[in-house]
This record gives C-alpha cells, sequence and structure tokens, in this order.
C-alpha cells in the first residue's frame, strides 16, 4: 500500500472513531483519559526507551552510515510531539472504529456509552492500559523498523542489532 493510501485510511479511520465519540458524547471523556498521569507516563516511558534503542543502534553504526544514522535519531529525538499525537489518534482509532461500526448495527446510544465509560473512567482499568501498551508497543517496532530502513536500507550491519 502506497504511503498517501496509508495516511487517507488512517485519517478516515480517525474520523469515524471521532463521529462514534461525538454520537456517544465521550469525546471529552477519552481526550481527558489521554491526558492522564497513567497515560502520560506509558507515553513518557515508551518515547524514553525508544530513543534508547535508537541512541545504541546509532552508536554501533559502521563509519560510513554515522552521519544518516546521527540524522535520523535527531529527527525522532525532535519529534517527541509527534509520537505523542500518533499515539493518541491510534488509540482513538482502535478504541473507536469498532464503536463506530457497532453504533451503525445496533444504535443502543445508551449502553453503549455506559459500557464504553466505565472501561475508560479510570486510566489504570485493565482494558485502558492494555490498549495503550499495545499501541505503544507496536509504535516501537514501527519506528525501530523505519530508522534501521531509513539508515541502512536492506542490508543492516549485524553489529548493529546486538544487544
Amino acid at each position: 500500500m502506497r504511503d498517501d493510501n496509508i495516511m487517507e485510511n488512517a485519517n478516515k479511520f480517525l474520523k469515524m472513531a471521532e463521529e462514534a465519540f461525538q454520537r456517544l458524547g465521550i469525546s471529552r471523556n477519552i481526550d481527558e483519559l489521554l491526558e492522564s498521569g497513567q497515560i502520560v507516563y506509558r507515553i513518557d516511558r515508551a518515547y524514553n526507551a525508544c530513543v534508547e534503542v535508537l541512541q545504541d543502534m546509532t552508536a554501533k553504526a559502521p563509519k560510513c552510515y554515522s552521519e544518516v544514522a546521527e540524522n535520523n535519531l535527531k529527527s525522532f529525538e525532535n519529534g517527541k510531539e509527534n509520537f505523542v499525537s500518533d499515539f493518541k489518534n491510534n488509540f482513538k482509532r482502535v478504541v473507536g472504529v469498532p464503536l463506530f461500526y457497532h453504533l451503525n448495527r445496533s444504535g443502543d446510544v445508551t449502553e453503549m456509552r455506559d459500557n464504553i465509560l466505565s472501561s475508560i473512567q479510570q486510566s489504570e482499568s485493565v482494558e485502558v492500559q492494555k490498549t495503550a501498551k499495545g499501541i505503544l508497543d507496536r509504535m516501537l517496532i514501527d519506528i525501530t523498523k523505519d530508522y534501521l530502513h531509513s539508515t541502512y536500507g536492506n542490508i543492516i550491519p549485524a553489529n548493529v542489532l546486538q544487544p
């Protein structure tokens, strides 16, 4: 799939999610959840862990790749706002798109609102933490793969991946 198709689909799904949140009257609740201490803490930890991994791989870069590796690392380090924004949008899509489809099928707004609010009222809930962790794990994998591909192409030096 081309990059423009990926972005187009991501935006389409985000709009669907936001529509579901609006129909359920929980947009503010979702935004508050994403700003809660537990979620912010988890995002910060994931971002810092990713920076450490990229720093380690950058330090191990062969001399001929060191400048590209440094530039790619700096680009990521300067993009924490993008990381946070990407997480929030991914979270909304993961939670909201299924709600959108359920709303269109069942239409029982009251019951759905009550169910989702019971799940998201506390950022420490198992459902919220499991969803956040899954999204962040996927983001870290994708970022690491993108870093490796943009730095080394298809031939990654073995020492870069060694602990």
